[in-house]
């Protein structure tokens, strides 16, 4: 986990940067913003090699989203995957 405090635009709060990066399978761009979505997995199938429930990424949203932050993936199928989010160093208001 890599972590860095980025400094925004002019009347912009800056932002905590987040990333994770593993060497796994990669995801397939088309499956990128799937992957966010309660109970989706790339690979749905009976005889799937990973395991899970499809949760934890729906659910990482939700919490990243609530303190108004960002969450995406940058990935190439079959060289592992960079999940990163953003989080205001401090609240407007």
């Amino acid at each position: 986990m890599h972590v860095d405090v980025k400094s925004s635009s002019e009347g912009l709060p800056d932002l905590f940067y987040f990333t994770v990066t593993d060497t796994g399978i990669g995801i397939d761009r088309k499956d990128q913003e799937l992957i966010f979505e309660a109970f989706t997995q790339v690979d749905g199938t009976m005889g799937r090699k990973y395991e899970g429930t499809g949760l934890g990424l729906s659910y990482a949203k939700e919490l990243v989203e609530s303190l108004d932050g960002e969450i995406g993936v940058i990935s190439t199928l079959g060289k592992g995957a960079t999940f990163w989010f953003t989080i205001p160093t401090a609240k407007e208001g």
